[in-house]
């Protein structure tokens, strides 16, 4: 009882922006459940992937990897190699190795996590949605963009079936899926969900958060490929007022 009370304040705190009293909850968590519950039991592996997805989001990247594959493990000998939990840590695996530059490593485990989730809950789930956006990413990190349109096309399909135009999750979809068409050269399509997901994404995460950054140096580089190095500049500028909110 008292692990998942700690998972949750964790939780709770990662909901109210505490982040550093977040990350120490989690870790105590983790030590609690591994004393009470053993090292295989799937309430460790849960606490594991949100620690990950925590420290990833903080760029603290080598020990949200250590969380994320103990999850894996505990996960795969829990559940077997067929549920979602594991393929959830497998997208999210692989999306942090994207972000330390091991591009082949990540599509692997983003594809096997894929192929998870297909298998565990069907064609429209918004998991595989997330999944479909992390592998586009990725192609799109290596020069793959052709390879990555019909998945971001799909991402997108998924994500308006269940949120509206101001949620944070079809806003990161619509990041990836402009700079896929920037890359494509399609400028005039990419501009208005670049600048879209930058808005939506500013008043989720804050000015500061690596997918806001991401968004903004994307639709940059889409002014600065289309020739407009004005508009380009103007988004180095620091959003002053925003980030005093």
């Amino acid at each position: 009882l008292l692990a998942y009370y700690s998972q949750n304040y964790a939780v709770l705190l990662q909901s109210k922006g505490e982040l550093d009293k977040a990350q120490a909850e989690y870790y105590d968590a983790i030590a609690i459940t591994r004393k009470v519950l053993g090292d295989d039991h799937s309430l460790l592996g849960g606490s594991q992937v949100m620690l990950g997805r925590l420290l990833h989001s903080r760029e603290q990247f080598g020990e949200a990897e250590i969380a994320f594959r103990d999850a894996l493990r505990v996960h795969r000998n829990a559940h077997g190699d067929a549920h979602p939990f594991v393929g959830y840590d497998l997208v999210s695996l692989g999306m942090l190795l994207h972000d330390m530059g091991k591009l082949q490593e990540a599509e692997a485990a983003i594809r096997e996590g894929l192929a998870v989730y297909e298998k565990t809950l069907g064609e429209n789930h918004q998991y595989i949605a997330s999944g479909l956006t992390a592998l586009c990413a990725l192609l799109n990190d290596d020069d793959r963009a052709s390879d990555g349109r019909a998945l971001i096309e799909r991402a997108l399909e998924i994500r308006r079936k269940d949120y509206d135009d101001a949620h944070p999750l079809l806003a990161a979809t619509q990041s990836v899926a402009g700079r896929n068409l920037a890359m494509l050269g399609d400028y005039a399509a990419a501009e208005p969900l670049l600048r879209h997901s930058m808005d939506v994404l500013q008043k989720q995460d804050g000015a500061d958060s690596l997918r806001l950054r991401r968004t903004r140096q994307w639709l940059s580089d889409l002014y600065v490929a289309s020739g407009q190095p004005q508009q380009a500049e103007r988004l180095r500028e620091p959003p002053v007022a925003a980030a005093k909110k």
